[in-house]
């Protein structure tokens, strides 16, 4: 018996979820590209393999120097990080509730010294 479950598509095409999926990071970039051309520097050094990234067309358009780009990837990781350790509780029911924004402040003293 054929049902409309087993005709579902079992996989996320990347013409239907591209998009979407990159959406929140793209504005992310495209925030951290508007400081970058506004004369904000970042101190962080240059990565040749994320460097490489400045090619991707979604990257293209935004002028950016690798380290920028290597910023601002490791920005975005640090606040997928905190969101799951948020959501999944990895930090422990008992940590102090300014445990993120001493996470936070911490994580940008590092990145932007």
């Amino acid at each position: 018996m054929d049902s409309a479950l087993s005709r579902l598509e079992r996989h996320a095409p990347s013409d239907r979820t591209t998009g979407p999926g990159t959406a929140v990071s793209a504005l992310m970039l495209q925030a951290l590209a508007d400081a970058y051309a506004a004369g904000e520097t970042v101190n962080f050094p240059d990565n040749a393999d994320l460097g490489e990234m400045a090619n991707d067309p979604l990257l293209a358009d935004l002028a950016l120097p690798s380290g920028a780009i290597a910023a601002g990837i490791t920005v975005w990781l640090l606040v997928l990080g905190a969101i799951s350790a948020e959501v999944f509780g990895q930090l422990g029911s008992d940590a102090p509730a300014s445990i993120a924004d001493d996470a936070f402040d911490t994580a940008e003293r590092l990145l932007f010294g």
